[in-house]
């Protein structure tokens, strides 16, 4: 059946009544390379997952029926999981759909010790902590990846030391180490002290 239109008194037609502008197309997924930093119950089945991505830097998204459904994401969710994430962002919604996940690497493919989910752990929180949302920061994302290839071993602090000192001059937060910030005096190797409340 025809839609109906609105009529001029001679009996000419003139415009649908119903626009066919604002018709609900369904939108294309986008698709990156992610790092999965946090993940948490949200709902009965569903997880609110936040996601470090490559093309649109820190993503925030809900993963629906995450819990039930292995198919679409399986292992895919925990926390340093580097993944291919399929997901959607709308205009005027703080949170992304996050539609599915293809692990391509999963911090749980070698033994998880305590000192290793502690490096972990951190990792994830700095990164959760200093990004800023939808900021692509591709230096970030392959210190964060190479980084985590190191921590499949044994040695965990020399790695999450140079990842600390990286991501601290990357973000913009390492001060000048070679002269003193207030004065502008060569240390020339001496002894130094910064405050980050200091003038």
């Amino acid at each position: 059946m025809d839609e109906p239109f609105l009529l001029k008194t001679d009996g000419r037609k003139l415009l649908p009544l119903k626009s066919t502008l604002h018709r609900d197309f369904p939108m294309a997924l986008r698709e990156s390379e992610a790092i999965v930093l946090r993940s948490y119950p949200l709902r009965e089945a569903d997880l609110l997952v936040t996601l470090f991505t490559r093309a649109e830097g820190k993503v925030r998204g809900v993963a629906r029926s995450a819990k039930k459904s292995k198919r679409r994401f399986g292992g895919a969710l925990e926390p340093l999981t580097y993944v291919r994430a399929f997901y959607d962002v709308r205009e005027r919604q703080e949170l992304a759909r996050l539609d599915s996940c293809e692990v391509l690497e999963s911090p749980m493919a070698s033994e998880i010790s305590y000192a290793r989910a502690v490096a972990l752990g951190h990792i994830a929180e700095l990164l959760d902590e200093l990004l800023p949302d939808h900021e692509a920061n591709d230096a970030i994302f392959r210190l964060t990846l190479s980084v985590l290839h190191v921590l499949t071993g044994p040695e965990v602090w020399m790695p999450v030391t140079y990842f600390e000192l990286w991501l601290t001059r990357l973000v913009g937060f390492l001060p000048e180490l070679t002269e003193c910030t207030i004065c502008g005096s060569n240390l020339n190797g001496s002894r130094a002290y910064f405050h980050a409340l200091g003038d």
